[in-house]
C-alpha cells in the first residue's frame, strides 16, 4: 500500500490550539456522565453500549488529532514555551509512535505511510465496505427487532430494565414479527432460539454481501471505523462518529422490548402500525445523517491507499 500523498500542510500554533481545545471541552461534556457513572459503579443500558462494544477509552476521545485533509497530512506547529500546556501535548504527540518531526523539531506530523502500511487490512476492508455502503440503496423496514429477539425466551436479559410486556407477550409478538436482520453483529446475539426466526443468515464472511445503509448498527459502527483508523481521523470526525452512533443507540432502545422510561425514553412501538412507521422515519433520518460523515472517511481513505 502507497501514500497517495506525500505533502504535510502545517497548521499555526493558533489554528490547532483552538481546534484541540474545542475538541477537549466537547470530549469532556460527552465523557462526563460516563466517567461519573463508572465511579459510582451505576450501569447505563443506552450510554454504556457504545464505551463497552467500541473499543472506546475516555483518554482516547479526549486525544484530538489534525487526521487528513485534501492537501494530505496535516502537521502541528511547535508552540512557544510559555504555552505550557500546548507544548505538553505537542511533545507527546510529537513522540508517540505514528509522528515524527521535522529536522529542527519545529513541527510534527503524522508518518502516514507507516500507519497505513500498519493498518493495511484494516483499512482496504474498510474502504470496500464503506464504498458498497456509500453506493448501495437504502433498505428500512428491519423495524429494530433484534433487541426483541436478543430477550426471546431468555432466562436473563441483557439489560437491567424490565421488559415493557412482560416475557410471554415479548415471546409472542418476536414469533409474529416476520425478522430480517441482515447485520451480524447484532444477529449472533440472538437468543439461541431466536436465530431460526431470523429469515437471512448474515456471517463474518458474508458482511460485505449484507450490510446495507439503512441499517441502524451500520451506521452506528461508523464510530468503530473512526476508532479503528485513529490518527488519521481528525478529531471533529471522532466527534460527530460518536453523536451519530448516540443517537443510532437511542433509536435502537426506543424500539426495544424494554421499559426505557427510567432513562428517559419515549418507546417507539413497532409493535404497532403507528410505531413501525415511526421507526422508519428515525431509519431514514439516521441514514441521511451517516451518509456525509461516511464520505468525510472515505475521502481519507481514498486520500492514503490504493489497493
Amino acid at each position: 500500500m502507497m501514500c497517495h500523498n506525500n505533502k504535510v500542510k502545517i497548521l499555526p500554533v493558533e489554528d490547532w490550539t483552538n481546534r484541540w481545545n474545542h475538541h477537549v471541552r466537547e470530549a469532556d461534556a460527552r465523557t462526563a456522565p460516563h466517567i461519573q457513572r463508572r465511579e459510582r459503579g451505576e450501569k447505563h443500558p443506552l450510554e454504556d453500549f457504545l464505551w463497552e462494544y467500541y473499543p472506546l477509552r475516555a483518554g482516547r476521545f479526549r486525544t484530538w488529532y489534525p487526521g487528513i485533509d485534501d492537501d494530505g497530512a496535516v502537521g502541528l506547529e511547535r508552540p512557544s514555551s510559555c504555552l505550557v500546556e500546548a507544548c505538553i501535548y505537542w511533545n507527546k504527540l510529537a513522540h508517540s509512535r505514528w509522528f515524527r518531526t521535522d529536522d529542527d523539531a519545529l513541527t510534527c506530523y503524522l508518518n502516514v505511510p507507516a500507519f497505513v502500511e500498519y493498518r493495511h487490512h484494516g483499512i482496504n476492508f474498510l474502504r470496500k465496505l464503506l464504498t458498497k455502503l456509500q453506493n448501495t440503496t437504502p433498505v428500512f423496514g428491519c423495524l429494530g427487532w433484534h433487541e426483541w429477539a436478543m430477550a426471546y425466551k431468555v432466562d436473563e436479559l441483557r439489560h437491567s430494565l424490565p421488559l415493557r410486556l412482560g416475557q410471554d407477550r415479548t415471546n409472542a409478538i418476536v414469533e409474529q414479527a416476520h425478522i430480517r436482520c441482515t447485520h451480524f453483529d447484532a444477529y449472533q446475539f440472538f437468543s439461541p432460539q431466536a436465530i431460526d426466526l431470523n429469515m437471512v443468515r448474515p456471517t463474518y464472511e458474508t458482511v460485505l454481501d449484507y450490510e446495507q445503509p439503512g441499517c441502524i448498527h451500520v451506521n452506528m459502527d461508523l464510530l468503530r471505523a473512526c476508532i479503528q483508523l485513529g490518527p488519521l481521523i481528525p478529531g471533529e470526525l471522532l466527534l460527530e462518529s460518536y453523536d451519530l452512533a448516540r443517537r443510532a443507540r437511542t433509536i435502537d432502545m426506543a424500539a426495544s422490548p424494554y421499559n426505557c422510561e427510567a432513562i428517559g425514553l419515549k418507546p417507539i412501538l413497532i409493535e404497532t402500525t403507528e410505531g413501525k412507521a415511526e421507526y422508519i422515519r428515525a431509519q431514514q433520518e439516521l441514514a441521511e445523517t451517516a451518509r456525509p460523515i461516511r464520505a468525510k472517511v472515505l475521502d481519507i481513505l481514498s486520500s492514503v491507499s490504493e489497493l
